[in-house]
């Protein structure tokens, strides 16, 4: 502009020193119009700096906006994230708890199929003793039944030859011997007892 003003200027100097030299009037006006034509150009290139000062205030600001949005977007990704390591470590957690639960429950069903069996084999064991023992109990019991019943058939015998003996003693004694008879008939079966 001051380089216009200048030529301006120097135009205006010439136009009055042609004027006073008699210098044409068209040279005057051709730069008075470039003077207008230039000022016009700076205004309009003024306006066009305005204005692209106002997108770049208005893009920094959405600068601005984008760059808060990202960091929001950023801060929540990352407490997204260490909210799932968190649920990773504890599931991993619950699963290596339930592995604990099912080789305990496994190591329980092992125990108590082993008890069942042990419990199988000593009933199996309890009936055979069992079964032993009454066995021999009821051969102990027909083994003295089998005694009880000789020794009482031997007293029946004895007890019979001793009738038959007093009979025999009373026939040729008569009936002076009959009581003697009779006592050593009580003497031998006291004496004969089990």
């Amino acid at each position: 502009v001051g380089s216009i003003s200048g030529t301006s200027g120097t135009a205006v100097g010439a136009a009055g020193t042609g004027g006073t030299g008699g210098a044409p009037q068209g040279r005057l006006g051709q730069l008075e119009a470039e003077v207008r034509r230039c000022r016009e150009e700076r205004q309009r290139a003024e306006a066009c700096l305005s204005e692209a000062k106002a997108q770049s205030c208005e893009l920094e600001a959405r600068f601005a906006e984008i760059a808060s949005v990202s960091q929001d977007a950023a801060r929540q990704a990352a407490d997204a994230n260490e909210h799932a390591e968190q649920l990773r470590h504890a599931l991993e957690a619950k699963d290596a708890r339930l592995i604990e639960v099912q080789e305990a429950r496994e190591g329980l069903d092992s125990e108590r199929q082993l008890a069942w069996r042990r419990r199988e084999e000593l009933e199996v064991a309890f009936q055979e003793r069992l079964r032993r023992e009454v066995s021999q109990k009821e051969q102990e019991l027909l083994e003295e039944v089998a005694y009880l019943r000789r020794s009482q058939e031997l007293k029946e015998k004895k007890l019979r030859d001793l009738v038959v003996e007093r009979e025999a003693l009373d026939r040729r004694s008569g009936g002076s011997t009959l009581a003697a008879a009779a006592a050593a008939a009580a003497a031998a079966g006291s004496s004969a007892g089990p």
